[in-house]
């Protein structure tokens, strides 16, 4: 049976994913993944804003295949 009175502490909120919006506008509904090299993957995990980082990164590397 569910919880008919749920609660969310400042705890749990905090964990929540943040809605993202970016300069190119809205994100599409399913996410692209890829495997990548151990040692890539290793640094990458490090950095506090990866998802954000990768998205810029792959956002540049596309337009410019599609423009040239």
């Amino acid at each position: 049976m569910p919880n008919p009175n749920p609660v969310q502490n400042e705890k749990l909120k905090a964990k929540q994913f943040k809605k993202v919006i970016t300069p190119d506008g809205e994100l599409a509904e399913k996410p692209c993944a890829v495997r990548l090299p151990k040692d890539i993957d290793g640094i990458l995990r490090q950095f506090p804003d990866r998802n954000e980082f990768l998205r810029e990164v792959i956002t540049k590397a596309v337009k410019e295949r599609v423009a040239s």
